[in-house]
């Protein structure tokens, strides 16, 4: 909590990792935080701390799964049809090229 505690409402708190109790040594709390973080990314939220304080005092990556499989149900995740690895008719759908875009507009 120390590493954001002048932006608490902006900052993800990772579980520390403690490898005694991990036998397969497999520490994975980041990468269980992708999709969370590549939804926040794609959907273009205009506010992450209000997308973070849904989650306050669960685990993260826990709870966005839930969320994730509740918004494919629903059809309200629908991300852009991409043809061979680029949008048809632009450049790449890379966050990079999404940040570029927003920037131009």
């Amino acid at each position: 909590d120390e590493s954001y505690a002048m932006q608490p409402s902006h900052g993800i708190t990772v579980p520390e990792y403690k490898h005694a109790n991990d036998p397969e040594k497999k520490d994975d709390a980041l990468t269980k935080l992708v999709p969370f973080l590549q939804y926040c990314a794609l959907a273009g939220l205009p506010d992450l701390s209000a997308e973070l304080a849904q989650y306050a005092g669960k685990d993260l990556a826990t709870a966005f799964e839930g969320k994730l499989a509740e918004l494919r149900a629903s059809g309200k995740l629908r991300l852009p049809r991409r043809v061979g690895g680029v949008e048809a008719g632009q450049r790449g759908n890379t966050i990079w090229d999404r940040m570029r875009q927003r920037r131009e507009q």
